[in-house]
């Protein structure tokens, strides 16, 4: 069950972190969770790099429409 919570979680903070231009500890809390430091910890871990990272390294994924360039959506 913690599992799926934190994928359906960290799926919204994806999301958001490539949609908007919001702080990541703002993304954190959004995304439910309380601490922002444990929040990119986790992130790291499922991931491997941090949310500002992954922002970093997906910038332009999506169109003005929100949809991912490949078709899909995260």
């Amino acid at each position: 069950m913690l599992a799926y919570l934190t994928g359906i979680r960290l799926a919204r903070a994806r999301a958001l972190l490539l949609s908007s231009d919001e702080a990541v500890s703002q993304i954190a809390h959004r995304a439910g969770y309380e601490d922002p430091s444990t929040f990119t910890a986790l992130f790291k871990q499922h991931h491997g790099q941090t949310p500002s990272a992954y922002r970093k390294s997906s910038a332009g994924a999506f169109t003005a429409t929100g949809r991912m360039l490949n078709g899909t959506s995260t």
